[in-house]
């Protein structure tokens, strides 16, 4: 019997760190995702949700900055939205490209804008924002087991299997960078070369060019 209790501090800093198990959101694949839109416009949810989850689509953003985007972060002239770093994972501010569908939707949601509230897509309870559950619940009324964040990866293995490089794709996913050459290639944002591909991506939804074939690999984001 030990006569002094274990020192827990020496055993953690001896044993190697263990990594946390990714874990990937149920998602609809990008063979799918042109239906889901069709579908979409003719949902039962309110024209803000459906505006809601058209925008995180078109944008592959996380669910949550999507809730909460305002519309002094828009950025009309240069057709992109500016997310400030207190919202971003990776410490830094982050552009999106909006393409033209994305500021068709943004011309829509100034008929639901009110004086006071700072939310481009506004929950329904006065003066709150989109509840968390809201877009998944959106989807799955729709008859999909996927959620929101599931989209970032649709739009992953669309964009891998185009292809794009991956240092452009996490650039829009907004992935923090630990490799130096991809924070070297990412120092500006690339945002005409993102506005490029989610030109395309918004393209592929819309039916105005084919998806890029399977080959049956699915990815997480």
């Amino acid at each position: 019997i030990r006569a002094e209790g274990i020192d827990f501090e020496i055993v953690r800093r001896a044993l190697p760190r263990q990594r946390r198990a990714v874990r990937h959101m149920p998602a609809i694949h990008f063979t799918e995702v042109r239906e889901f839109m069709e579908r979409l416009a003719f949902a039962r949810a309110t024209p803000v949700v459906r505006g809601a989850l058209e925008m995180l689509v078109l944008t592959a953003a996380r669910p949550g900055n999507i809730r909460f985007m305002a519309w002094d972060e828009v950025r009309p002239e240069r057709q992109a939205w500016h997310v400030p770093t207190a919202r971003m994972k990776m410490a830094r501010d982050h552009w999106v490209p909006l393409p033209p569908r994305a500021m068709e939707i943004l011309r829509a949601m100034e008929a639901h804008r009110k004086a006071g509230v700072p939310w481009v897509f506004p929950g329904d309870r006065p003066g709150r924002p989109m509840s968390e559950n809201t877009l998944c619940k959106a989807i799955r009324d729709m008859g999909y087991a996927a959620t929101a964040h599931g989209f970032r990866s649709t739009f992953t293995d669309w964009a891998r299997a185009v292809p794009y490089p991956d240092p452009l794709i996490e650039l829009q996913l907004a992935h923090v960078e630990k490799d130096r050459t991809r924070e070297a290639y990412g120092r500006d944002g690339q945002l005409a070369q993102r506005r490029r591909m989610m030109a395309h991506w918004a393209d592929a939804l819309a039916g105005r060019v084919p998806m890029p074939a399977h080959e049956g690999v699915a990815t997480g984001a």
